[in-house]
């Protein structure tokens, strides 16, 4: 999985928020704020609005430090507006968060060749 698949991304956070925000509500916390944020983010990923896409999911993120999905997607919009370097510190707080999650690892090779070939047309 690439960050081209981001329509599969942004299929898998509608999946996976009911579940997420139900794990929330029931350690106590309210991540209302934090779901809102994340269905704003994906409307605007779907209109093509990537800055706002990104400034959406990288306030969820910040909003719920626990979750996951949030911290990926906002990798994967930084990516998409050009932001490698961005796209990298979300990506490592992501596997800082969940160690385990597999589609953080493909991000992470793919925001890696991305550098490569910006340091290869650069120089």
């Amino acid at each position: 999985m690439s960050w081209r698949d981001a329509p599969r991304i942004w299929a898998l956070a509608w999946l996976c928020l009911p579940l997420a925000v139900g794990a929330d509500l029931a350690l106590g916390r309210s991540a209302e704020g934090s779901a809102r944020l994340v269905l704003q983010a994906v409307a605007h990923a779907e209109a093509g609005d990537w800055p706002e896409a990104r400034r959406r999911f990288e306030d969820a993120a910040r909003a719920d430090s626990r979750a996951v999905l949030p911290a990926h997607n906002a990798a994967v919009a930084c990516l998409r507006t050009g932001d490698v370097a961005a796209a990298l510190a979300w990506n490592r707080e992501t596997l800082r968060r969940s160690p385990s999650f597999a589609p953080a690892r493909s991000l992470h090779r793919e925001i890696r060749l991305q550098q490569e070939r910006r340091r290869r047309t650069a120089g």
